[in-house]
């Protein structure tokens, strides 16, 4: 990850929509501090999609302290992209 994710560039991760594992953001997930510390330590932050987890019927409530919930994934990411920031999907 640190050959991709420069400290210097502003950089996030979002969960949205089949990623039907956003279970694995809930603060009492065992694997949460592992997916978290990473872009956070480079200054990242995670995102997840409030749709989404309404699907899988969880709330902001459920997730760890360090995720930024939004109500719409894809919106923000729409959003993003106007103002240049660049889509990398895996």
């Amino acid at each position: 990850m640190n050959s991709v994710i420069k400290p210097e560039a502003p950089n996030f991760s979002m969960v949205h929509g089949r990623a039907r594992r956003s279970d694995m953001l809930k603060f009492d997930s065992p694997v949460a501090s592992r997916l978290l510390e990473a872009p956070t330590k480079l200054g990242a932050k995670v995102y997840a999609c409030e749709n989404s987890m309404a699907r899988n019927k969880l709330s902001r409530n459920d997730m760890a302290p360090d995720v930024i919930c939004v109500k719409a994934g894809i919106e923000h990411i729409i959003t993003r992209q106007r103002e240049g920031w660049v889509n990398n999907r895996p």
